[in-house]
């Protein structure tokens, strides 16, 4: 949800899956916005040492196993001029199974960006849910597709999540840095111009 506070002034815009509100947040009441499937490239570098599996020993060939879910949390935040802006990424990857070399599963979470400038605050809690990928590269390197497919006139906010770039630092381990981008939505504060950066982790809990 997004909550844009000022005083006794609270605008509510729900969101199903990863897109930016359809309607200006300083009219819309509730917009649902349809989900998007992940469209992302499932090929990847072919297994290695055997084939995993799900659980906590290892697969056949001595390759570690598939676990049972993967868990995602993030932070970015700074301050830009007189904006103080805090983010948080929040979630699970479930359902895992190995498509060649790379990861697929269904994601669930509960974002938020949070944009601090006085005593007023604009507070965005968009809940994700749909098909997720772990495209693995050459090496350590990995895309991860957690968000859906968005199109090119998506919010910033939107754009920047939508790929994860990542390093593998132990099996099924994946961390890297994110940008949390504004949503360029009117409020009080607006949020047009502040852009904060942090970390993420996706890995077994």
């Amino acid at each position: 949800m997004v909550y844009v506070q000022n005083m006794s002034r609270i605008i509510f815009c729900t969101l199903l899956l990863a897109a930016g509100c359809s309607e200006d947040a300083t009219t819309a009441g509730t917009t649902q916005v349809a989900a998007s499937s992940v469209s992302a490239s499932t090929s990847g570098a072919g297994g290695q040492g055997g084939t995993p599996g799900v659980g906590g020993a290892a697969g056949s060939g001595g390759a570690p196993m598939l676990p049972e879910r993967l868990v995602l949390s993030g932070l970015a935040s700074g301050t830009v001029g007189m904006e103080t802006v805090t983010c948080d990424l929040e979630g699970e990857m479930i359902d895992l199974a190995l498509d060649g070399n790379d990861v697929t599963g269904f994601f669930s979470g509960e974002f938020l960006r949070r944009v601090e400038v006085g005593q007023n605050a604009f507070q965005f809690e968009p809940l994700v849910a749909g098909p997720a990928l772990i495209d693995r590269l050459t090496g350590s390197a990995a895309d991860l597709y957690l968000v859906g497919d968005q199109p090119t006139d998506a919010k910033p906010y939107w754009l920047e999540i939508e790929v994860l770039h990542a390093e593998e630092v132990a099996p099924y381990e994946f961390e890297g840095g994110w940008s949390c981008a504004p949503l360029e939505i009117d409020g009080n504060p607006p949020d047009f111009t502040a852009t904060v950066t942090g970390t993420f982790r996706l890995a077994p809990p």
